[in-house]
């Protein structure tokens, strides 16, 4: 079964997915967790089909750089224990 991303972002043509890997620690460690973000742009070429790319435009910068923010934000604003990750965003 292909991993899916543990959250997505889209603005326009653009989408940043956030990826969770497991790996083991060293001894006494146990398994620990690290995180990344991919970014590609959906477009439909001469055909008509769609396609996905990881270039960018001079356009694509503002959008490339809205959905960054967010997945950097969803990775480091942590909901505090007993509280939903909702509650958090919205200050209570």
């Amino acid at each position: 079964m292909k991993s899916q991303p543990v959250k997505k972002f889209v603005a326009g043509c653009l989408q940043a997915a956030v990826w969770k890997r497991e790996f083991k620690g060293g001894e006494g460690e146990g398994v620990r967790e690290s995180f990344s973000v991919s970014l590609e742009k959906r477009y439909k070429d001469k055909e008509g089909q769609w396609q996905t790319t990881t270039y960018l435009g001079v356009e694509d910068l503002p959008k490339a750089r809205l959905l960054i923010d967010e997945s950097y934000r969803h990775l480091s604003l942590k909901p505090e224990q007993g509280q939903a990750a909702g509650d958090f965003a919205r200050g209570g």
